[in-house]
């Protein structure tokens, strides 16, 4: 199988953090939505914080599922070099990794 690695990332907006540098974040998309609307024409920053990384791409999601059932796959893509890139080394031990470049 080959060649549509990538890594999926799962973040969420801070709305604002207090003096502990703790943040809080927006309830849903409109609530950011609403943010974006009254910075119209305006500058501003966005922060996004990292919830979850996870392997993406369907070659990656099929093999590894694969992988999982007990059957050995040869897998080649963009796991990252010149090492491979953790996220990646989770698969399972079944998927057998080349990379062919970074991400």
């Amino acid at each position: 199988m080959g060649f549509d690695a990538c890594i999926d990332y799962l973040v969420r907006v801070v709305r604002e953090k207090d003096g502990n540098d703790v943040s809080s974040f927006f309830d849903d998309s409109s609530e950011f939505g609403r943010l974006l609307i009254a910075m119209d024409n305006k500058s501003c920053g966005v922060e996004l914080q990292t919830k979850l990384s996870k392997i993406g791409g369907n070659m990656v999601i099929t093999a590894n599922a694969l992988g999982n059932l007990g059957i050995k796959v040869d897998c080649a893509g963009t796991f990252g070099l010149p090492e491979i890139l953790p996220v990646f080394r989770e698969m399972s031990s079944n998927c057998s990794l080349l990379t062919v470049a970074g991400q």
